[in-house]
Protein backbone atom coordinates (compact mmCIF):
# COMPACT_ATOMS: atom_id res chain seq x y z
CA UNK A 1 0.00 0.00 0.00
CA UNK A 2 1.42 3.42 -0.91
CA UNK A 3 1.01 6.77 0.72
CA UNK A 4 -2.64 7.00 -0.34
CA UNK A 5 -5.65 6.41 1.85
CA UNK A 6 -4.93 3.74 4.51
CA UNK A 7 -7.18 0.72 4.67
CA UNK A 8 -9.29 -0.27 7.66
CA UNK A 9 -8.18 -2.81 10.25
CA UNK A 10 -10.58 -5.75 10.36
CA UNK A 11 -12.87 -6.75 13.23
CA UNK A 12 -11.99 -4.22 15.91
CA UNK A 13 -15.07 -3.82 18.06
CA UNK A 14 -14.24 -1.64 21.03
CA UNK A 15 -15.14 1.78 22.31
CA UNK A 16 -12.53 4.52 22.64
CA UNK A 17 -9.98 3.57 25.30
CA UNK A 18 -9.10 5.87 28.18
CA UNK A 19 -5.71 5.28 29.76
CA UNK A 20 -4.52 6.69 33.10
CA UNK A 21 -1.22 8.57 32.87
CA UNK A 22 1.56 6.92 34.86
CA UNK A 23 4.03 9.76 34.30
CA UNK A 24 6.43 11.41 31.88
CA UNK A 25 9.72 9.62 31.29
CA UNK A 26 12.76 9.44 29.00
CA UNK A 27 14.95 6.65 27.72
CA UNK A 28 17.98 5.83 25.58
CA UNK A 29 15.67 4.50 22.84
CA UNK A 30 15.36 7.03 19.98
CA UNK A 31 11.59 6.55 19.63
CA UNK A 32 11.15 7.02 23.39
CA UNK A 33 13.41 10.03 23.92
CA UNK A 34 10.65 11.76 25.89
CA UNK A 35 7.27 10.12 26.39
CA UNK A 36 4.08 9.85 28.41
CA UNK A 37 3.75 6.43 30.04
CA UNK A 38 0.29 4.94 30.56
CA UNK A 39 -1.11 2.27 32.84
CA UNK A 40 -2.17 -0.89 31.02
CA UNK A 41 -5.94 -1.29 31.41
CA UNK A 42 -8.27 -4.22 30.74
CA UNK A 43 -9.73 -2.68 27.56
CA UNK A 44 -6.24 -2.04 26.13
CA UNK A 45 -5.11 -5.58 27.02
CA UNK A 46 -8.24 -6.97 25.32
CA UNK A 47 -7.58 -4.88 22.21
CA UNK A 48 -3.98 -6.11 22.05
CA UNK A 49 -5.17 -9.72 22.42
CA UNK A 50 -7.78 -9.26 19.66
CA UNK A 51 -5.00 -8.05 17.33
CA UNK A 52 -2.77 -11.03 18.18
CA UNK A 53 -0.31 -8.89 20.11
CA UNK A 54 0.84 -11.04 22.98
CA UNK A 55 3.96 -10.96 25.07
CA UNK A 56 5.53 -9.50 28.13
CA UNK A 57 7.30 -6.19 28.36
CA UNK A 58 4.57 -4.06 26.79
CA UNK A 59 4.97 -0.41 27.78
CA UNK A 60 1.97 1.68 26.67
CA UNK A 61 3.22 5.17 25.90
CA UNK A 62 2.87 8.22 23.68
CA UNK A 63 6.14 9.60 22.39
CA UNK A 64 6.56 13.36 22.64
CA UNK A 65 10.05 13.73 21.17
CA UNK A 66 12.40 11.73 18.96
CA UNK A 67 15.90 13.16 19.24
CA UNK A 68 19.38 12.30 20.42
CA UNK A 69 19.93 14.29 23.61
CA UNK A 70 22.20 14.05 26.64
CA UNK A 71 20.70 11.91 29.41
CA UNK A 72 20.75 14.85 31.83
CA UNK A 73 18.67 17.00 29.46
CA UNK A 74 16.17 14.18 28.85
CA UNK A 75 15.73 13.71 32.60
CA UNK A 76 15.32 17.47 33.07
CA UNK A 77 12.64 17.62 30.37
CA UNK A 78 10.79 14.62 31.81
CA UNK A 79 10.73 16.05 35.33
CA UNK A 80 9.78 19.57 34.20
CA UNK A 81 6.62 18.52 32.33
CA UNK A 82 3.38 18.61 34.26
CA UNK A 83 0.36 17.30 32.39
CA UNK A 84 -2.93 19.12 33.14
CA UNK A 85 -5.05 15.95 32.87
CA UNK A 86 -4.95 12.49 34.50
CA UNK A 87 -6.04 10.43 31.48
CA UNK A 88 -5.90 10.35 27.67
CA UNK A 89 -8.65 8.88 25.49
CA UNK A 90 -7.69 7.18 22.23
CA UNK A 91 -10.40 6.98 19.57
CA UNK A 92 -8.58 5.16 16.76
CA UNK A 93 -6.03 2.42 16.11
CA UNK A 94 -3.43 2.61 13.35
CA UNK A 95 -0.97 0.09 11.93
CA UNK A 96 2.27 1.83 10.92
CA UNK A 97 4.93 0.41 8.58
CA UNK A 98 8.37 1.40 9.80
CA UNK A 99 11.92 0.13 9.39
CA UNK A 100 13.49 -2.00 12.11
CA UNK A 101 15.86 -0.08 14.33
CA UNK A 102 14.45 3.43 13.94
CA UNK A 103 17.31 5.76 14.86
CA UNK A 104 17.05 8.90 12.72
CA UNK A 105 14.62 11.54 11.52
CA UNK A 106 14.75 9.99 8.03
CA UNK A 107 13.64 6.65 9.51
CA UNK A 108 10.64 8.34 11.15
CA UNK A 109 9.78 10.25 7.98
CA UNK A 110 9.67 6.94 6.07
CA UNK A 111 6.81 5.62 8.24
CA UNK A 112 3.57 4.85 6.40
CA UNK A 113 0.10 4.32 7.79
CA UNK A 114 -0.87 0.86 6.54
CA UNK A 115 -4.31 0.75 8.14
CA UNK A 116 -6.48 2.83 10.42
CA UNK A 117 -9.64 1.98 12.35
CA UNK A 118 -11.77 4.34 14.45
CA UNK A 119 -12.87 2.99 17.83
CA UNK A 120 -16.61 3.37 18.26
Amino acid sequence: MGRGQPSQLPAIRTAPITLPIAGVDSSAIFTKTLFVRFQLTGPLAQLRDSLGMKGAGYDPHLSLLYRKLPDSLKRQLATSLSLPFPTVTFNAVAAIRCPAGVATRADVESWQTAARQPLA
